[in-house]
C-alpha cells in the first residue's frame, strides 16, 4: 500500500476516536464542531441503500467544509488544503455479511486540484480503473476523480466480496456525478515527455508539502513551489517540473537554491557548473536542477550526470514543440 495513503487512512482513524472524545466530553470546543453539516447537494452523488446490491447505508452521512476537515482526519488535512480542499462528505455502508466501506467525496477548488490530490494518494502501484477522468484500486483503497471531486472508497480487508463492492460504489457514484463535469489534467502535466512515461506514476503538485512527501528536496521551502509536476520513467529516473509566474522568480529561487541546498544535512555533494546544481543525496541518488526560462528542471536517479543534462536538454526541447 502507498504510505501516503496509509498516513492519510491511520490518521483519519485516529483522529476521529481523539476527537470525539476531547472535544465533546472535554468540552475544548463547542460539539457542534464535530456535528455533520447541513446537507446541500454532495449526497445526491452518494448511491442509495441497495443501490448496489446487498450493500446498504450504515447510518447518516457526515459533511465537513473548510477548516472543519482538521476535526475528521487531523493530520492528514493540510495536504488536502493545499490542493484548495472545499468539503467532503462520508457514507458508510455494510453489506448483508458485514464486509464495510467508506464512500467519501471531496469537493476540491477546480479539476485540477482534484487532480492534483487523486494523484498524491494515488501515486505508486495499482490497477487502473475505468472511473471518471482516472481511477486506481490499491490493496482495498480506490480513488478516481471526475471534475471537482475526488472520491475514496476504503474496505477494510482485501476479500473479492470486498473489493467487489468498493467498485461497484465507485461505479454508482461515477454516473451519479454530473457527465457534464470539465475533467481536464492541469496543462503542466503534458509538458512531461511520454516516451518511458509510466501513465499511473505522474503527481501534480500545488505546494512544497506535496513535492516534501515525493521527495523532501529541502526543509526550508527554498523551491516556493506553487504548481510542479512529477513523472517516472521507466529508466529507473523521476523528471520534476516546478513551474513560476516570471523567468525572474525562476532565476531567484535557483539562486536561492544554490545557496541553501550545501547546508541541508541530507546531501553529501552539492555544486554549481555551468548554471546547474550536482547533487548527491546519502543514498547516492544523483539529482540535476536546472533553470530554463520560468521553470525549472529537476532529474533525479539517472546513473551519471551527462545522462541527466541531455535528459534536461530532451525535456527544453519537448517544451519548446508543444
Amino acid at each position: 500500500m502507498d504510505i501516503r495513503v496509509e498516513i492519510i487512512q491511520m490518521a483519519k482513524i485516529v483522529s476521529s476516536f481523539i476527537g470525539v472524545f476531547m472535544f465533546c466530553t472535554l468540552g475544548l470546543y463547542p460539539a457542534a464542531a464535530v456535528i455533520p453539516l447541513p446537507d446541500e447537494e454532495l449526497s445526491s452523488y452518494l448511491p442509495q441503500s441497495d443501490e448496489v446490491k446487498g450493500w446498504s447505508r450504515n447510518e447518516a452521512f457526515e459533511e465537513y467544509k473548510g477548516e472543519d476537515l482538521f476535526f475528521y482526519i487531523n493530520g492528514g488535512a493540510e495536504i488536502y488544503h493545499e490542493y484548495g480542499f472545499e468539503r467532503v462528505i462520508v457514507q458508510d455502508y455494510q453489506n448483508k455479511n458485514g464486509k464495510s466501506a467508506s464512500l467519501e467525496i471531496y469537493e476540491m477548488t477546480d479539476p485540477s486540484s482534484a487532480y492534483g490530490m487523486y494523484s498524491f494518494k494515488s501515486g505508486g502501484e495499482g490497477e487502473g480503473l475505468d472511473l471518471g477522468a482516472g481511477g486506481k484500486l490499491q490493496d482495498y483503497y480506490l480513488n478516481f476523480w471526475k471534475g471537482k471531486y475526488l472520491i475514496t472508497i476504503t474496505g477494510f480487508d482485501e476479500d473479492a466480496e470486498t473489493i467487489q463492492g468498493l467498485q461497484s460504489l465507485a461505479k454508482v457514484t461515477d454516473t451519479r456525478i454530473a457527465p457534464g463535469e470539465r475533467s481536464e489534467h492541469p496543462s503542466l502535466v503534458k509538458w512531461l515527455p511520454k516516451d518511458g512515461l509510466k501513465p499511473h506514476e505522474v503527481t501534480y503538485f500545488q505546494g512544497n508539502l506535496g513535492l516534501f512527501n515525493s521527495y523532501p528536496f529541502t526543509t526550508k521551502g527554498l523551491l516556493k513551489v506553487t504548481e510542479a509536476v512529477k513523472g517516472t520513467y521507466g529508466g529507473g529516473y523521476d523528471i520534476y517540473i516546478i513551474l513560476y509566474n516570471t523567468e525572474h522568480m525562476s532565476d531567484e529561487v535557483f539562486q536561492s537554491a544554490g545557496e541553501g541546498l550545501p547546508h541541508e544535512s541530507r546531501y553529501k555533494s552539492v555544486e554549481a557548473k555551468n548554471g546547474t546544481l550536482e547533487l548527491i543525496d546519502e543514498k547516492g541518488t544523483l539529482i540535476l536542477i536546472q533553470p530554463s526560462k520560468n521553470y525549472l528542471i529537476i532529474v533525479l536517479g539517472t546513473e551519471s550526470f551527462d545522462s541527466a543534462q541531455q535528459i534536461a536538454a530532451d525535456l527544453r526541447s519537448h517544451i519548446r514543440n508543444l
